[in-house]
């Protein structure tokens, strides 16, 4: 692993800002050009995160005009999270999908914006042993690191969405909770002024009928975190 690669290991965190109000985190980071996604975090690393644009644009990926499916259903989530409240983030660009899209492109993972896109590891680790091997060396650091940047956070945040089943034993160090993944019938986790959300991960393999396969899901993931919010 050249030096590099194995500082992105360590230190890449994600997009957007620690002080947002809403934060997604994940397992790790999908795509396999890390020669050109850690040169782009050299260049554009600020306290471990980027801007989600400005990055996507340094390696050459345009998302300007294709929904990316992890992203696109956790945009859901913070659209029914916010409702009504809303209308600034999401305006309406004709139909559904359009102002999601809109939002993706402009908004999601901003240096100045309201989302914090992190991930529990700096590398993709599929398929390869050696960036395993020192991702997850480091996963005790960063969850401390992470869990650090909630408390001292400039804005309490409002929404912490971690997804991922087979992660759920490093969430709840973060939420400082036990938590259950998101069914039909679960409550979202309310802690002071922060709720919680535990989700399958949206690219996560299942069967025809599979109630987390559908956008409905995540739309009901938003508004039940937005009750709860709402009753306490």
């Amino acid at each position: 692993m050249d030096a590099e690669t194995e500082k992105m290991a360590r230190e890449f965190f994600g997009y957007g800002r620690w002080g947002a109000p809403y934060w997604f985190i994940g397992p790790e980071p999908a795509g396999d050009s890390h020669t050109q996604r850690s040169l782009a975090f050299r260049r554009l690393g600020k306290d471990g995160l980027c801007d989600c644009k400005e990055f996507h644009n340094g390696i050459g990926v345009d998302w300007s005009g294709e929904l990316q499916k992890t992203w696109k259903r956790q945009i859901l989530i913070l659209e029914n999270f916010l409702g009504e409240d809303g209308k600034v983030e999401f305006p309406d660009k004709g139909n559904p999908a359009q102002t999601l899209l809109n939002y993706q492109w402009e908004c999601w993972g901003s240096r100045d914006g309201n989302t914090c896109v992190i991930e529990l590891r700096g590398l993709n680790t599929k398929g390869n042993s050696e960036y395993r091997k020192i991702c997850d060396a480091e996963l005790g650091r960063r969850i401390e690191y992470i869990k650090e940047k909630l408390k001292t956070s400039e804005e309490k945040p409002k929404l912490v969405v971690m997804y991922g089943k087979t992660d759920q034993g490093r969430w709840e160090p973060i939420a400082d909770h036990i938590l259950a993944i998101d069914r039909p019938y679960d409550r979202p986790l309310m802690q002071d002024s922060t709720t919680y959300v535990f989700a399958y991960h949206p690219n996560a393999r299942g069967h025809k009928g599979d109630y987390w396969l559908k956008d409905s899901y995540w739309e009901d993931l938003g508004k039940r975190a937005r009750r709860e919010s709402n009753e306490r």
